[in-house]
């Protein structure tokens, strides 16, 4: 009885999604542009708030500005935009697709933790159904 009750607390455990790692790492978007070179510029007049808001929102977009191409983010509701150049934005792709990889990194982790549970709370055979056949 004492190993059923192992088997369906390692059990609960796994399905639960618990998990022995921290919280998520994931750095916003807005943290990621400025790491990359982008510069924060706020919309501190009625005109610069208009303007910002006829601009695609929490998007990267590029455009031509004195013959150099810049990229852009606007976000009209925390009244903010950022502009980058091709280097910052090549820098601000890499560690976008950096950060996806660990994400996916994370969650294979999290599986492989799940599924160790999950051979233990099975210990390897048919102990499991003691708990339905005692």
């Amino acid at each position: 009885m004492k190993i059923a009750k192992v088997t369906a607390a390692l059990l609960g455990l796994a399905l639960s999604g618990c998990s022995i790692f921290g919280g998520s790492s994931t750095k916003s978007t807005e943290d990621l542009l400025t790491a990359a070179g982008f510069k924060l510029k706020l919309a501190d007049t009625p005109e610069r708030e208009a303007h910002l808001k006829t601009l695609p929102q929490r998007t990267v977009f590029p455009r031509e500005q004195d013959g150099t191409v810049y990229y852009f983010f606007a976000d009209a509701k925390q009244d903010r935009l950022y502009r980058g150049t091709q280097e910052a934005y090549q820098s601000y792709q890499l560690e976008l697709q950096a950060q996806k990889e660990d994400a996916l990194d994370q969650e294979l982790s999290e599986k492989e933790h799940d599924d160790a549970v999950l051979n233990a709370a099975t210990m390897g055979g048919w102990e499991v159904w003691e708990v339905w056949d005692p």
